[in-house]
């Protein structure tokens, strides 16, 4: 059974692996979706949970489904995601370099 505790940190470390991957500083996500930065750290770091509004503003911004927020192996997905992406740009920078 999972606890609430559980629910803070994978909510905190998919909204910390979004901001991240768009390579958002805590203070500029937290003006975006109208939080202070601290809230949002405190949030990232699963120490605070958040209201349905926040979460609706955080879904919208990085435009995924809310559910996918609370979803273990989304961090997972993501990090995966953005691993390729580097992997096209270095490889797009070596063909490009070479031509």
């Amino acid at each position: 059974m999972i606890g609430s505790n559980n629910i803070k940190k994978i909510l905190g470390n998919n909204i910390r692996n979004l901001r991240k991957a768009k390579n958002l500083s805590q203070e500029k996500l937290a003006e975006i979706i109208g939080l202070e930065r601290d809230s949002l750290s405190s949030i990232e770091t699963g120490r605070a949970f958040t209201s349905s509004e926040v979460i609706a503003n955080i879904s919208n911004y990085f435009n995924v489904e809310p559910s996918l927020l609370f979803k273990s192996d989304f961090i997972e997905h993501t990090d995966k995601e953005v691993n390729l992406k580097k992997e096209i740009t270095v490889y797009y920078m070596i063909a490009v370099t070479n031509c």
